[in-house]
């Protein structure tokens, strides 16, 4: 079986960092809602997740009106 080329693998990789991240923001707020603050240390869970996210990987915005239009022939 061959091997996944660099850019599956760059996607599985896009994808671990994202599900890290959404467990770092989600124990951050588990954290936050139980009313641990851990002397605002616990705020270093969300500047964590926020760094490990793949933000790069993010297709760019599309306006409305650019969704609305035909395609070109």
């Amino acid at each position: 079986m061959p091997s996944p080329g660099p850019r599956a693998s760059r996607g599985l990789a896009t994808y671990g960092r994202a599900a890290g991240a959404l467990l770092l923001f989600s124990a951050w707020m588990g954290l936050l809602f139980a009313g641990f603050l851990l002397h605002g240390a616990l705020h270093l869970l969300l500047v964590a997740a926020a760094l490990l996210f793949p933000w790069r990987a993010l297709p760019p915005p599309v306006s409305p009106v650019e969704q609305e239009e035909p395609p070109r022939d």
